[in-house]
């Protein structure tokens, strides 16, 4: 077995005819690396990853204006030109958030503030390019954070390159505005919602500007989330504005399928009288709401968020994405039901990603032991629904559907375990499944994975101080990024363990589908073939370097279909509201 031990180690770098030793991060002038953006010139540093290869790395990185006072819910504009050399050393502070996610790993958020706009460019040093041709350019992948639409960064602590780094190509992470920032709609011009969406296109539209300036090629950009990041990532895919800003996409436990967010607009207004309540703004006008939330103190929209966030419902999130309005002006991100627009072929241009854990939900397992879920569901069975379902049907409909899926799921009497079972079938396999079905019924290519590869040594496990079986969410996250802020100079010398070679294997099969829009770079499509229709299978990733092409469970099929009835008579009920809309209007 590998073992990690602290490693003061240095690396000799031929860079630009400098000779230089990095030690983790390179301190000397010559192992300093310039390149000019749009905006002026950016100084970077050659660090080395954990086998001492070097790469170049552009931290806290502005990428717009800040969205302060104002600016606070606008769309975003590019940052003001420098004239000087922007010192991109370290990365910035986060957006302001109640820090549910680095703190229970253990980690903490270096700092928050409202000018949390700023990004971070990674890239091989090979990559960078003598001048801004074409020739030699290598993929980009844009990484959106999750944090449930509430918290989260982009920041190298929890998304470190380096493992990506091994395989040529450019990782961009960043942030983006989220929780009341991100999400808050009053279904005006001037807070529309999707705030977060628009953040996202906004840098698309900037990695499509200033990516050659990295080496990177801004015509072969994948977009990869995880958890909510996948969410926004699916979203965006299926958004109009940002055609030709993206080519592939990556969905880790996460969809735009909306079975546990609402994306209704009576949700979002029930959510923001909440928060307006929150903040003792009683007014009706909203000219005068928008002037008292651009001006009210951060303390007091945090404050505010708290109550929101604490008297919320445990099960679906509150803050969320939104079908929107049209607005003269404002750029329209969702609109329709993402759930139409999926079922449509929408995106389906864009070769896809898409998988889950085999016990996603445990990660939320205090969590939930905190909610006293079992008695909830004994009480209120209705919280097995998803959202789209109690958006659309009476009380007394969703106590019916609800008892069938209570029986379907609990055969004699509620238990936590089939409980979280129940919500990782509802937050994320099905949602995968549905969207890998939907996706390859229109010929579009997409391949579908099951992470299974379990390790009594991940960090996750041990941060989650309870027990459990499976490969919970996030622990998939831990073998595609480095976890800085935990790893730090620790090193994993030879013989590798199955650890390391899984850090090894799941990058690769990620960059392999940035670089080739498959993910094995091969034309055999024995070990990994993209699904055909009608007919679902997924990649186990259950042992490093081995390809594992399994049909779903009878279990898995069991759950695709409870949802597909569930989501029949949805449909048939949005199609009888909207006629009755129509023969109103």
């Amino acid at each position: 077995m590998g073992v990690e031990y602290v490693s003061w180690f240095s690396i000799a770098v031929v860079f630009s005819g400098w000779v230089c030793v990095a030690l983790g991060t390179c301190p000397q002038p010559a192992c300093e690396v310039r390149v000019r953006i749009e905006s002026g010139w950016v100084r970077g540093r050659v660090r080395a990853a954990e086998d001492g290869s070097p790469y170049v790395s552009f931290r806290g990185v502005p990428y717009a204006k800040p969205p302060l006072a104002e600016r606070r819910f606008k769309e975003l504009e590019p940052p003001e030109p420098w004239d000087y050399v922007y010192d991109a050393a370290e990365d910035s502070a986060a957006c302001p958030q109640k820090d549910f996610i680095y703190s229970r790993l253990p980690l903490q958020l270096k700092g928050q503030s409202e000018d949390c706009l700023y990004m971070n460019v990674h890239a091989p040093v090979t990559a960078l390019p003598k001048d801004n041709s074409k020739n030699n350019l290598v993929p980009v992948i844009v990484v959106v954070h999750g944090g449930g639409f509430q918290a989260g960064a982009g920041l190298t602590d929890m998304h470190g390159p380096e493992y990506l780094l091994r395989n040529d190509v450019v990782v961009m992470t960043f942030n983006h505005r989220i929780n009341i920032f991100g999400y808050l709609s009053l279904d005006t011009a001037k807070i529309p919602g999707n705030q977060a969406l628009r953040d996202v296109i906004f840098f698309l539209r900037w990695v499509q500007r200033n990516a050659r300036a990295f080496g990177g090629n801004p015509d072969d950009v994948t977009l990869l989330g995880h958890s909510t990041g996948a969410t926004v990532a699916h979203l965006v895919s299926l958004s109009l504005p940002a055609r030709g800003l993206i080519h592939k996409v990556i969905l880790m436990s996460g969809t735009a399928h909306p079975n546990y967010f609402s994306t209704s607009k009576a949700h979002a207004k029930n959510v923001a009288n909440r928060l307006l309540t929150a903040l003792g703004i009683n007014s009706t006008d909203t000219d005068e709401i928008h002037e008292r939330l651009t001006q009210e103190p951060l303390i007091n929209l945090m404050y505010a968020l708290n109550i929101v966030q604490s008297k919320g419902d445990v099960i679906l999130l509150n803050l969320v994405p939104v079908v929107e309005s049209k607005f003269p002006d404002v750029t329209t991100v969702i609109d329709d039901d993402p759930f139409a627009l999926m079922r449509e072929g929408r995106g389906r241009e864009y070769p896809l990603v898409v998988g889950f854990t085999t016990g996603e939900f445990n990660y939320f397992k205090l969590q939930i032991l905190s909610s006293d879920i079992v008695k909830r569901l004994e009480n209120d069975a209705t919280i097995l629904l998803p959202a789209r379902l109690r958006d659309h049907f009476p009380r007394k409909e969703q106590e019916r559907l609800a008892n069938e899926m209570k029986k379907w799921y609990f055969k004699k009497e509620v238990t936590l375990d089939e409980a979280i079972l129940s919500y990782s079938d509802m937050y994320y396999v099905q949602p995968a499944l549905a969207v890998a079905e939907w996706r390859s019924y229109w010929g579009a290519p997409v391949y579908l994975y099951q992470f299974a590869y379990e390790s009594e040594r991940n960090i996750i496990k041990e941060a989650n101080w309870c027990k459990y079986t499976k490969v919970a969410h996030v622990e998939d996250l831990t073998y595609l990024f480095r976890i800085n802020s935990l790893l730090q100079d620790y090193v994993a010398f030879p013989p590798k363990n199955n650890d390391d070679l899984m850090k090894e294997w799941l990058p690769t099969l990620f960059t392999n589908f940035a670089r080739c829009s498959n993910p094995t770079c091969t034309t055999d499509e024995a070990q990994w073939p993209p699904l055909a229709p009608g007919r679902l299978q997924y990649q186990n990733i259950g042992v490093p370097k081995v390809y594992e092409m399994r049909n779903l469970t009878a279990r898995q099929h069991d759950v695709l279909q409870l949802y597909e009835q569930l989501d029949e008579q949805t449909r048939n009920v949005v199609q009888q509201l909207r006629k009755h809309k129509k023969s109103r209007d």
